[in-house]
């Protein structure tokens, strides 16, 4: 279910030859999917486009680009999640909930790293993100 080191490396090699808001939008349009795999390894491809030395597209387009969309995907994500639990039944089920639960601690990491690298500092409110502020704390670098 998650990419490996090498395939994040590949993927930023054949994004720099590509038009990056381009490769932005699809990876956009995977977060609405309804599979949390889909979803899950496009925000891994997300976090990836963030952190790519290279700067492949500014940080405040990215977030500019990225802040409707990932409010959808985290309110998909929260009513995944609440419906989960009533349903009673096989380790499919559990297992659902489990990727559920990886793309929603994701989901935060990304919003937040990019509240703190931009200049958007609104994607989601504190309250919906209370809890994960210490997802990004050891990968944020301080800015003095």
């Amino acid at each position: 279910m998650y990419l490996s080191p090498s395939d994040l490396k590949t993927f930023l090699a054949r994004c720099s030859s590509l038009s990056c808001d381009a490769v932005v939008e699809i990876l956009l349009s995977k977060l609405v999917s309804l599979d949390a795999g889909v979803v899950l390894r496009a925000l891994q491809l997300l976090e990836s486009v963030i952190f790519n030395r290279e700067e492949l597209i500014n940080i405040d387009t990215l977030a500019a680009m990225c802040k409707v969309t990932l409010v959808t995907c985290y309110n998909n994500c929260h009513t995944r999640l609440e419906e989960s639990p009533n349903i009673r039944g096989s380790k499919n089920q559990l297992s659902n909930q489990s990727q559920w639960s990886s793309v929603e601690v994701k989901l935060a990491k990304v919003v937040l790293i990019l509240q703190k690298l931009s200049s958007h500092k609104d994607i989601l409110p504190a309250e919906r993100l209370t809890g994960f502020n210490s997802c990004v704390a050891p990968v944020i670098p301080q800015v003095n």
